[in-house]
């Protein structure tokens, strides 16, 4: 296994967008234009992480990192590679090469699919924000606001909706600043 921080000239661009656009459904991501944009940015806080086995590609990470956290935005392995513990090993990767305490959106327990995400991201150290009442901002006016709950790793606890870390994600990524 092997972690790599790519470029918009990588040639693994291509898969990551393929990627991106079938594991997140249309209110889960920007446009790609988008991504390129803040993966190319200078002094982005905005990067993208891919994992490889064998020099094959099999997934990745956006991430946006702070002074003392990081946001992780999105994380996906292709189809073909799931399941054997490869996610597993991809999350610790990530999380060990950040350093920083971690927090995720993850969808309400609502269906199995999303009970056993949470599930994973708990086996894999992550914990569930209790008490917050969060909405994930639209990408974009032509994309929906979500109902999602947060994950933390590491040394940081939310706490409450107002928390600086929470409306920080939501300026930076989202560009909401009310």
């Amino acid at each position: 296994m092997k972690i790599e921080e790519i470029s918009v000239k990588n040639i693994i661009i291509d898969n990551i967008h393929c990627l991106y656009e079938s594991a997140f459904p249309r209110d889960e991501r920007r446009d790609f234009e988008d991504f390129m944009s803040l993966l190319a940015a200078p002094e982005s806080r905005f990067s993208v992480f891919a994992f490889f086995e064998d020099d094959v590609f099999a997934g990745f990470a956006s991430c946006w990192r702070w002074e003392e956290f990081c946001y992780l935005e999105h994380f996906a392995v292709e189809e073909r590679m799931r399941n054997g513990g490869r996610g597993a090993r991809y999350l610790s990767a990530l999380v060990r090469r950040m350093s920083l305490p971690m927090i995720i959106e993850v969808e309400p327990p609502e269906d199995d699919l999303s009970r056993r995400r949470i599930g994973f991201y708990e086996r894999n150290g992550f914990r569930l924000a209790e008490g917050i009442d969060y909405v994930q901002p639209p990408y974009s006016p032509d994309r929906n606001s979500m109902r999602l709950m947060l994950m933390t790793h590491g040394d940081i606890c939310l706490t409450g909706d107002e928390d600086d870390r929470i409306l920080r994600i939501k300026a930076d990524v989202y560009g909401v600043t009310e």
